[in-house]
C-alpha cells in the first residue's frame, strides 16, 4: 500500500521531502556551534533556494539525500535527545541528524525498489564482505559489552552512533553502481567541505563570531565542537580532495578541489590541531611516494607540489613553530596519565572490558596513586578508548575493520587502475593518517567516524566495481576468442 501511494504521488512525496530536507539544513547550518546570521528566515530562505537549485541540476531524490549527508558529514547537524553531561562520555545521548532523517528514507526507497524487483546485477553482488563483516562484529562487541558496563544508558548512546554509522557504510557500499555514482559521492563530500570552509572564513573575518562555550583562543572551529575535530575533519577530506584531481571531474569542479585544498590547508593551520598537523604530514607523503611509484603524479606536478609547500610553509611557519614550541598548559603531558589509567581498565577487564560508552562513569575507580592530580577526562588515544571499553574482543575487531579497509584499498593501488587507484590511495592515506592522529585524540564523535566508515564503504564499492570491471573484460576476451576459433573448428569437422 504504502509503495502504490509512493507511486501514485512520486512527484509530491519527493518534492516534499526534498524541501523539508532544504528548509533543514538552511535553518541548521550557521546555527549549530556559531552565532551570527541572526535572521533566521535568512536561513531557510537561503536552504529553500538551495534545494531548489539541487532538484534543478540533480533531479534525483535519492542524490539530493545523499548530498544532505555528506554536508551534514561536514557541518555536523546534530541534536541530542536525553543528553546528560554529568559524566564523561564519547556519545552523550542520543543523536538525532540530518544524516539519520535523510539515510531512513534512502532506505525506504531502497525497500521500495527492490519490492518492485529493480535489482541489477551489482545489486545482486554479496552484501558484506570482509570490511562489512568486521564492522557488523565490532558494532555487536559493543552490545556485548553492555554486560560490564555500570550504566547501560550510556552504552546505547554509543551503540546508536555505530549502528547508524554501519547503516550508511552499508546503504553505501550496496548502492553506488557506477564511476558515476562514485563521482558523485566525491563532488558531494567537496560541496560539505566547502561549506565548512565558508563558515570557518566567515567567522576569521568576524562576519560570524562563535559562542562564547566553544571559543578556543582564536582556533577555528567552523560549526564544530572542537578545533581538533575541526582539523581531522580538514585533514581527512583534504587529502581525498588532492586524490581526486587525478579522476575525470567536470571541468568546473576542478578549480573548486584545488580551491578547497588550499582554504582547507590554511584553515587547518588555523585548527592548531597538533594531531591533524601529524596526520596530514603523513598523508601527503603516502601520497606523493605512491604517486611517483605507480606514475599517476607527473615530474612537472611534483614540482608545481613542492613549490606550493614551500609558500604554504613560509606564509603559515611562524603560527606552526609557536604551536609546537609555546606552553600548552600541559596538554600533550596530560595525556600519558590517561593512557596510564586507559591501561589499568584493560588489565582489571581484559575481555569485555568497562562497557561501551562507560570510561568516564568508572574513570575515578582506576586512578592510582601514581595518578593522583592528574587531568581526568577520556583518554585521547581512540585505539585505547575502545580497547579500554569493549574489551580486546571489540579492540580485534575494530583494527581488523581498519586493517582490512587500508588493506583492500591497498589492493585497489596495487593494480593501478586509472580511475579505482588514485582514489583508493586517497582514502589510504587519508586513513592512516588519521589512524596516527588517533594516536593524540578521542575520534569518537560521529562526524569523523563517520567519515572513516564513508571511506570504507567507498573501499567496498570501489573493489567491487573493479571486479565487475575485469569480468566484463575476461567474457569479452572469452567471446573474441569464441568467434575467431569457430570457424577453424568447423573447418577441422569438414575434414
Amino acid at each position: 500500500m504504502i509503495a502504490q501511494a509512493y507511486q501514485r504521488h512520486r512527484a509530491l512525496f519527493d518534492g516534499v521531502l526534498a524541501v523539508l530536507t532544504g528548509l533543514f539544513m538552511g535553518y541548521s547550518a550557521l546555527v549549530v556551534g556559531v552565532e551570527g546570521f541572526n535572521s533566521r528566515l535568512a536561513q531557510l530562505l537561503a536552504g529553500g533556494i538551495g534545494v531548489v537549485v539541487l532538484m534543478i541540476v540533480v533531479r534525483d531524490i535519492k542524490r539530493i539525500l545523499l548530498m544532505a549527508i555528506f554536508i551534514d558529514m561536514s557541518i555536523a547537524f546534530d541534536f541530542h535527545i536525553t543528553c546528560n553531561t554529568d559524566y564523561f562520555m564519547a556519545a552523550c545521548g542520543i543523536n538525532i541528524s540530518l544524516t539519520l532523517l535523510a539515510l531512513v528514507a534512502l532506505y525506504v526507497l531502497w525497500f521500495i525498489g527492490r519490492k518492485k524487483g529493480a535489482v541489477s546485477g551489482l545489486n545482486r553482488a554479496r552484501r558484506l564482505n570482509a570490511i562489512g563483516r568486521f564492522g557488523l562484529a565490532f558494532v555487536f562487541s559493543g552490545v556485548l559489552s553492555l554486560i560490564a558496563s555500570r550504566v547501560v544508558t550510556f552504552g546505547v548512546y554509543q551503540i546508536w552512533q555505530d549502528m547508524l554509522l554501519f547503516a550508511l557504510f552499508f546503504y553505501l557500499s550496496n548502492n553506488l553502481r557506477s564511476r558515476d555514482d562514485v563521482l558523485f559521492v566525491i563532488v558531494a563530500i567537496l560541496v560539505g567541505l566547502m561549506i565548512q570552509i565558508a563558515v570557518m572564513e566567515l567567522g576569521s573575518f568576524g562576519v560570524l563570531h562563535q559562542d562564547s562555550k566553544l571559543r578556543f583562543a582564536g582556533r577555528v572551529i567552523g560549526t564544530l565542537k572542537s578545533p581538533n575535530i575541526a582539523g581531522g575533519l580538514l585533514a581527512q577530506i583534504t587529502i581525498l580532495m588532492i586524490a581526486s584531481l587525478a579522476l575525470p571531474l567536470p571541468r568546473f569542479v576542478k578549480p573548486l578541489v584545488i580551491g578547497a585544498i588550499l582554504f582547507g590547508l590554511g584553515n587547518l593551520v588555523g585548527t592548531e590541531s597538533r594531531g591533524a598537523w601529524v596526520a596530514v604530514t603523513v598523508a601527503v607523503a603516502i601520497l606523493g611516494v605512491t604517486s611517483l611509484w605507480k606514475g599517476w603524479l607527473p615530474f612537472k606536478y611534483l614540482l608545481v607540489a613542492l613549490f606550493g609547500i614551500l609558500v604554504l610553509a613560509s606564509v603559515f611557519s611562524a603560527p606552526i613553530i609557536d604551536r609546537f614550541t609555546r606552553d600548552d598548559n600541559g596538554a600533550a603531558d596530560a595525556r600519558a596519565p590517561l593512557a596510564e589509567i586507559a591501561f589499568n581498565m584493560i588489565r582489571a577487564n581484559p575481555v569485555l572490558g568497562v562497557g561501551i560508552n562507560n570510561f568516564g562513569v568508572v574513570l575515578y575507580d582506576y586512578v592510582e596513586p601514581d595518578q593522583f592530580g592528574a587531568w581526568l577526562n577520556l583518554v585521547h588515544n581512540l585505539w585505547l578508548l575502545i580497547w579500554a571499553e569493549t574489551g580486546t574482543v571489540g579492540f580485534a575487531f575494530y583494527v581488523a575493520f581498519y586493517a582490512t579497509t587500508l588493506w583492500q584499498g591497498w589492493r585497489l593501488v596495487r593494480k593501478g587502475h586509472p580511475f579505482y587507484g588514485p582514489l583508493a590511495l586517497g582514502i589510504v592515506a587519508a586513513m592512516v593518517g588519521a589512524g596516527c592522529h588517533m594516536l593524540m585524540e578521542i575520534y569518537r564523535g560521529r562526524v569523523l567516524q563517520q567519515i572513516s566508515w564513508t571511506y570504507a564503504a567507498l573501499i567496498v564499492a570501489l573493489s567491487r566495481l573493479q571486479a565487475t570491471d575485469e569480468s566484463d573484460v575476461v567474457r569479452a576476451v572469452a567471446s573474441a576468442a569464441r568467434a575467431n576459433v569457430a570457424p577453424i573448428m568447423s573447418a577441422w569437422r569438414k575434414l
